[in-house]
């Protein structure tokens, strides 16, 4: 889990919110037609966080062993809560879905789907999805849901913006 601290100097009061991020990408995971890695991918693109470059598949894939705990009772005065994830295809024409999955209940939290079909790597972020999140703590995970040729996902992860 990684926290920013945002402080804006012209505003008065000092710090007005904190951003917690939940890392959803499966560092270690490995099955067919997926993999994680640093390094660069069919176009040369070079990553620098671990990546997700996984092959064509057309059916769901979710690591249940690396999912992270989200636990609400954590964090206090949340705001809002985002997903996020940098993500793209091989070729044109072609489609990438990536989700936030509840793998203690087996099942994908509303309105957390990404999709690309772009053959350059961009960052895609959802509507505030705080009231489609648990209540309780649950283990979440990034699930690929659908692609069509080789994708990209890189930095995948849950935004909280708490108030102070």
């Amino acid at each position: 889990m990684t926290l920013t601290i945002i402080n804006d100097a012209e505003v008065v009061g000092g710090i007005t919110m904190i951003r917690t991020f939940i890392q959803l990408f499966p560092v270690g995971f490995f099955s067919a037609g997926v993999g994680i890695g640093l390094g660069a991918d069919s176009r040369g693109t070079t990553y620098d966080t671990p990546t997700l470059i996984v092959q064509a598949i057309s059916r769901t894939s979710v690591d249940a062993e690396t999912a992270q705990e989200y636990d609400p009772a954590k964090y206090s005065n949340i705001l809002a809560i985002y997903f996020e994830a940098l993500i793209g295809i091989g070729n044109a024409g072609r489609t990438m879905l990536v989700e936030v999955y509840n793998v203690t209940d087996s099942v994908a939290i509303t309105g957390t789907e990404l999709s690309s079909t772009s053959t350059v790597t961009e960052r895609k972020r959802t509507d505030d999805i705080k009231a489609n999140m648990p209540t309780t703590a649950k283990m979440l995970s990034l699930r690929v849901k659908h692609i069509t040729d080789v994708g990209i996902c890189s930095r995948a992860q849950i935004i909280i913006d708490q108030g102070v």
